[in-house]
């Protein structure tokens, strides 16, 4: 079974824009936690699914995600 833990406010995922040539913007979304095995990003880009965008971890232990969206605002959360 998968244990899931949904973040606290203080557990916030950062989102950082990025300039792209196609229209769309890249998003880097990055967490910070040495605890979490897996880490997924859900938002209305994706339909809030948990599962569809996992989180990969650097070598320092910050996961992040980059995403391409067109110009808005969005909601999300992490899992």
């Amino acid at each position: 079974t998968r244990k899931r833990i949904i973040m606290s406010r203080k557990q916030s995922i950062k989102a950082t824009r990025h300039n792209s040539n196609n229209g769309l913007r890249e998003v880097e979304f990055q967490y910070e936690s040495s605890e979490a095995k897996e880490v997924h990003l859900a938002g209305d880009f994706n339909l809030w699914s948990s599962y569809t965008m996992p989180m990969l971890r650097d070598e320092r232990g910050i996961w992040r995600a980059r995403v391409p969206l067109p110009r808005g605002r969005y909601e999300y959360r992490g899992r």
